[in-house]
């Protein structure tokens, strides 16, 4: 796969900018524009604290993959196209540090959200930068078509730990508990939500396999083409009856938003 041109200089300070204008304060959008020159220097994690649709929530900034999901959230807007009727209760399945998490807490303050992450490193961060918000219940599991325990390869390399090994460099292995989603449901203890977000490293397919599209309002979520066999033809089918609209972000991915007609 062909490496993406690096974006122009113009592009790549506006997103600074407007990165570094999501701090609360001051010295919040210091602790942003620091948060670049910590990585290169090894400095450590920056802590500091963003407003989101008139919320404000503490956060904790550890390096470039970090900044990308903050940018791809609340910069460009990815989960912005979720639409009325207002969800009651959230699934944010792959959520990876709580970006989007918060995104749905701050735009949907008296909604339930359940934030699932497998990674183990990956919860911890979750947690951490979700403990302020009483709504985001965290859950340490993977969402697959099966219920048992998987393989799930996790890489320093790759911004996304996934269930499906991608090769990288210093990729390693570990186990995880999978549930579907029909059981995930059941667990918690809902029949229906009114939103279901994905961000799954390739693994899309398998998730609607284990899930009764008719409990779920609304899905919006990332398909990773390059990294599935899956093309969008199987999605559109498996999520016919709905009105489904597509934003390509690359050549092999778009977000994919299904509405209830």
């Amino acid at each position: 796969m062909t490496t993406p041109p690096r974006a122009p200089l113009f592009k790549r300070l506006l997103t600074f900018f407007r990165l570094v204008n999501l701090g609360a304060t001051l010295g919040d959008r210091i602790a942003i524009a620091w948060s670049f020159a910590a990585n290169r220097l090894s400095a450590g994690p920056v802590f500091t604290t963003v407003s989101v649709a008139g919320k404000r929530f503490p956060i904790i900034i550890d390096g470039p993959a970090d900044r990308t999901v903050i940018r791809e959230v609340f910069v460009d807007g990815e989960y912005s196209r979720a639409v009325q009727p207002t969800p009651r209760f959230i699934v944010d399945v792959g959520a990876n540090v709580g970006m989007a998490s918060l995104y749905m807490a701050a735009r949907f303050p008296d909604a339930i959200i359940y934030a699932i992450e497998p990674c183990p490193q990956t919860y911890e961060r979750l947690v951490r930068n979700t403990a302020s918000n009483p709504s985001i219940n965290t859950y340490n599991i993977a969402i697959s078509s099966k219920n048992g325990e998987a393989a799930f390869f996790v890489s320093a390399a790759h911004f996304g730990s996934s269930l499906r090994a991608r090769g990288a460099p210093g990729e390693r292995e570990i186990r995880v508990q999978t549930l579907t989603m029909n059981s995930f449901l059941d667990q918690i203890g809902l029949e229906r939500i009114g939103l279901l977000k994905f961000d799954i490293e390739g693994h899309e397919a398998e998730l609607l396999r284990g899930l009764d599209i008719e409990r779920v309002g609304q899905f919006i979520g990332e398909l990773h083409f390059d990294l599935m066999n899956e093309k969008m033809e199987w999605f559109e089918e498996r999520l016919s009856g709905r009105k489904v609209e597509i934003s390509q972000t690359s050549p092999y991915r778009c977000v994919i938003v299904a509405l209830e007609p």
